[in-house]
């Protein structure tokens, strides 16, 4: 096991566990699971950098978390107002918090209302419960400060610094014509990762950190040269590209050592250049310009908000979009909140406490694609029978509660490092049935954790089949449809920008957001359309080398506004 790996997963472990023992001691037992959520919802949003407005962002958390506090109180107290209680507060989580490209955060806020109503306070203990949930939200944002106030600025330089390293040895791999496949996947993934801090570090959901434009130029130029010296071929023979590729790693090799020297980046950028391949040559001039203004910029978390959001970026128009059936957020949403309404129905009326295993159940494996939900539904029934197994015969042998304490404890741990479903529903099981088992048979619980567990495994599936299905191929179409969308933006500002038009944020945000639209129909392995995110890729790229060029005066508006009307009318 590699030691960094061993000593982090540890020491988080050793972090969430003092955390909740702490959280548990401040706000009761009843309210330990909220603590549970809340230290999974600081580790899972700190993807999301919200240290621009940490003020603004405080007062959403509190708000939502309040919200969901007392229609929890409120559904709790009535069972036939919980009904619609239920239904629009987890149909609000599925649709607010489920993204097409962006990574989904409903899980922490749709188990902390699952778990408000699996543990639900009377009266007098509201004022407490509520009381933890404001503390969660100032917990998150505290994270965030900690954790992401510079996250830009130092992973950013190390995602640049490992994305130079990657292109000498891919140069060296082509200079002895050796396979570059492995290498190149490496630098498509550094740079969808630098691309993915920027687009997280937005103000508004639109407006650009001036840092954070820079380096979505500085790695759009160094995809640009990875993607020339890949196709030299078509144009040199073998000796005149060796030679060109040297040229490229000397200059490359010397950029990367002194990209924080202004002077010496300057020198670099006037020497005679031996490249004879005009546009390696436009790139490594601007590579050095974008160096520079990085080394000049006073404040790189500075905003320039000069321009309205336009319309297509504006929050409310966007969630009014997706708000119709055929769309990924509110079949999701629509789907959740049915199926989740109806296993808290059923805890509720016959009140079965150990039914929340099926409202957690239902929650889990109702996915946004339908082809994910069956698959974990077969790991969920795997997992839970054989964590089953593991947690009889332990409990079984040993008695003693000290070391029962134990072994629930180090299957959380061992959890930490699964990455399969499956596997992590052993680790879970285990510890929920130990748990349980403080205050029950041994075989009881487990009879009642198989019994729900295959309960919600079974309307989890109907639900994902009969309720506004949505499978990968829809998702893809949908994609597609984005992607197309973009272009037509794409053409849109490029015409306003020839117009010397202040729209620069709107560019470099379609540019990113066509990068994760490529992404996300590779992960959902979309080979049909293979040939499509090929050609797709390239006019962008190429519309946006030429955007840069402009800003760099190594082209004129006139012949930018030619040469993407030409390549945009052609794809």
């Amino acid at each position: 096991m590699n030691k960094k790996l061993f000593v982090s997963k540890t020491v988080l472990f050793v972090f969430i566990i003092l955390f909740i023992v702490a959280f548990q001691k401040i706000f009761g037992i009843e309210n330990t699971l909220i603590g549970v959520t809340v230290i999974t919802a600081a580790l899972m949003l700190l993807e999301r950098d919200f240290t621009l407005s940490p003020f603004k962002y405080l007062i959403y958390i509190i708000g939502i978390n309040l919200f969901l506090g007392i229609a929890a109180f409120v559904a709790s107290e009535n069972l036939w107002i919980g009904i619609p209680g239920n239904f629009i507060t987890i149909f609000g989580i599925g649709f607010l918090l489920c993204y097409d490209l962006k990574s989904n955060m409903y899980i922490p806020f749709g188990l902390q209302y699952l778990f408000m109503l699996s543990v639900p306070v009377d009266g007098k203990d509201l004022g407490v419960r509520l009381l933890s949930l404001v503390f969660g939200a100032v917990f998150i944002i505290i994270m965030q400060v900690i954790c992401n106030k510079n996250r830009l600025i130092k992973s950013g330089n190390k995602i640049i610094e490992k994305s130079f390293e990657n292109l000498f040895k891919k140069i060296l791999l082509l200079i002895e014509e050796k396979d570059v496949t492995n290498i190149d996947k490496c630098i498509k993934k550094d740079i969808g990762e630098l691309k993915k801090l920027i687009y997280n570090k937005r103000k508004d959901f639109f407006y650009l950190t001036e840092g954070g434009r820079i380096k979505v130029n500085i790695v759009a130029t160094l995809e640009c040269i990875n993607t020339i010296i890949s196709d030299l071929y078509k144009e040199f023979n073998k000796d005149d590209i060796t030679k060109i590729l040297n040229d490229v790693y000397n200059k490359l090799y010397k950029i990367s050592q002194n990209k924080n020297d202004i002077d010496l980046l300057k020198r670099i950028k006037n020497e005679e250049s031996n490249i004879c391949v005009s546009r390696i040559v436009n790139n490594i001039d601007i590579l050095c310009n974008c160096f520079v203004k990085l080394n000049n910029l006073d404040e790189h978390n500075r905003i320039n908000k000069n321009i309205p959001i336009p319309s297509e970026f504006n929050f409310i128009n966007i969630m009014k979009r997706n708000f119709t059936i055929n769309t990924l957020k509110f079949s999701y949403a629509f789907k959740l909140a049915v199926g989740v309404t109806i296993s808290i129905f059923i805890m509720d009326y016959f009140k079965v406490y150990e039914g929340r295993w099926m409202a957690y159940t239902v929650f889990s494996l109702i996915q946004p694609y339908a082809e994910h939900s069956k698959i974990k539904s077969e790991q969920r029934v795997k997992g839970t029978l054989i964590g089953g197994i593991i947690f009889i015969i332990l409990f079984s042998i040993f008695n003693d509660s000290t070391i029962r304490s134990l072994i629930v404890m180090g299957a959380g741990y061992v959890d930490g490092y699964n990455t399969r479903y499956d596997r992590k529903i052993i680790c879970v099981t285990i510890s929920a049935l130990g748990v349980a088992s403080i205050t029950s048979s041994i075989g009881g619980v487990l009879f009642f954790r198989i019994l729900f567990v295959g309960l919600g495994v079974g309307l989890a599936l109907l639900v994902n089949k009969f309720i506004f299905p949505y499978s990968l191929n829809d998702a893809n179409r949908d994609l597609i449809s984005m992607s197309n969308s973009i272009i037509e933006q794409l053409i849109k500002e490029v015409k306003l920008y020839n117009l010397r038009k202040n729209n620069n944020y709107s560019i470099e945000n379609l540019f990113m957001i066509s990068s994760f639209i490529e992404n996300k129909l590779i992960i959902n392995k979309s080979k049909e359309y293979k040939d499509y995110i090929k050609n797709k890729k390239k006019v962008i790229d190429n519309i946006y080398e030429m955007y840069i060029w402009v800003q760099n005066d190594k082209i004129s508006h006139k012949d930018f506004k030619n040469y993407a009307s030409k390549n945009l009318m052609n794809f």
